[in-house]
């Protein structure tokens, strides 16, 4: 289990300079403007730029610099008793941590992530996501079904399709589907839709929501798709669960 010590906005100006070797901690930095010089282990200075990750593991040495300009974006940093050997990496985001690492930035920007364990949620998934993004290849053990279940639960409130939503794991999504049904015994779409039920059912309790309210909040086309899928899972209608309540 990880500890997070520090998430949020990353923020250095022109002229910025910083070297260190046996880094101690786990530190993710996704750039989202700007520019910034990185030299890993030896490696040939690479510009990190918008849509890029820096993912910097324990025991690395390198090198940060803004020569030209300045960057900002967001960063997660964290420790654990044992970390994962592997080299610290600069690579693209993905779709995925792109779209998490934007989320993160407005709930801070917006006043959102004053909220307590929201801004430790981002942050790990953050990490999750960096890390898996990092590694050329994953052992068997590796948890994808809790890797994909995180992004599952991320994208609840949202529409955005199952492709989409896998598009930033360094697997193909046939390989991605096989994994986690193997460990879950359901689908990635199918799972995510009873996750949308489950959640559902949690607003409805409250009568004072309406159904299309609900449908809405949890990206489904229309209230009647939504009633659709709310009865293939649970048998009954959003209508008539509500009443029961």
């Amino acid at each position: 289990m990880r500890l997070i010590l520090h998430a949020g906005l990353k923020q250095q100006p022109s002229g910025y300079r910083f070297a260190t070797y046996d880094y101690d901690q786990l530190q993710v930095i996704v750039v989202q403007n700007g520019e910034l010089a990185v030299e890993l282990e030896g490696d040939p200075i690479r510009r990190a730029r918008r849509g890029m990750v820096l993912l910097l593991r324990p025991g690395s040495r390198f090198r940060l610099a803004c020569p030209r300009r300045g960057y900002d974006g967001v960063f997660a940093v964290a420790r654990a008793a044992e970390e994962r050997p592997g080299p610290s990496r600069l690579l693209p985001a993905g779709r995925s941590l792109a779209v998490v690492a934007g989320e993160m930035r407005h709930a801070i920007e917006s006043g959102a992530a004053a909220h307590p364990g929201l801004l430790h949620a981002f942050a790990a998934l953050i990490l999750r996501l960096a890390e898996a993004a990092g590694d050329a290849s994953l052992p068997a053990s590796e948890p994808w079904a809790d890797r994909v279940g995180r992004l599952l639960n991320f994208h609840l409130y949202s529409s955005t399709p199952v492709a989409e939503i896998l598009r930033g794991l360094p697997l193909g999504a046939r390989q991605i589907h096989r994994h986690y049904k193997a460990a879950t015994g359901k689908g990635v779409k199918r799972d995510l839709l009873e996750r949308k039920i489950a959640e559902a059912k949690r607003l409805l309790a409250n009568p004072t929501i309406s159904v299309t309210a609900v449908a809405m909040e949890l990206g489904f086309p229309s209230s009647q798709h939504f009633a659709t899928c709310f009865r293939a899972i649970t048998g009954t209608t959003p209508t008539a669960f509500q009443k029961k309540r």
